[in-house]
């Protein structure tokens, strides 16, 4: 038993198509991967993480401090988390005032959704409304300007 798990071990290795293996990580370059750059990556991560959080917290400190209610930087950052997420498949199209508009106009209502959603409905129906919320705005994008987002982009 234990000599044939062995062998469907360096059978399922030998059988890996390097292609396929190098395609996995990002990070590879003719098939082997710089522990330096993993490193970095990790030490990026971390960095981001540190940063996101000084700026979170420091954001609902200042509110705190100017008296700003915690519902209007959530809706804020809500709708500036809309456009880091979704900014990146409609950089050519932000070129279009109109668009622009259009998308400062659903980044608001986005963050308006949110808010609303976790003052008056369950949990369980957040997720099924979002996404319903986001099919609208994409809908409404392809429909006013014939515009769907870059797959390329991701």
């Amino acid at each position: 038993m234990l000599g044939s798990s062995s062998n469907s071990k360096e059978d399922n290795l030998q059988r890996d198509d390097p292609a396929r293996l190098e395609s996995r990580s990002p990070h590879t370059c003719n098939g082997n991967e710089s522990p330096t750059t993993k490193f970095r990556d990790r030490v990026r991560l971390v960095g981001a993480a540190i940063l996101f959080c000084v700026i979170g917290g420091g954001s609902f400190l200042l509110g705190e401090l100017y008296h700003i209610s915690p519902v209007w930087l959530f809706l804020s950052w809500n709708s500036i988390g809309l456009f880091m997420i979704l900014g990146k498949g409609f950089r050519g199209h932000f070129k279009n005032a109109r668009f622009t508009a259009f998308f400062l106009l659903w980044m608001a209502v986005h963050g308006t959704v949110v808010v609303m959603l976790m003052r008056w409905v369950r949990m369980l129906y957040w997720v099924p409304l979002m996404g319903l919320e986001l099919f609208v705005g994409f809908l409404s994008a392809d429909l006013l300007f014939g515009i769907r987002p870059d797959r390329k982009a991701d």
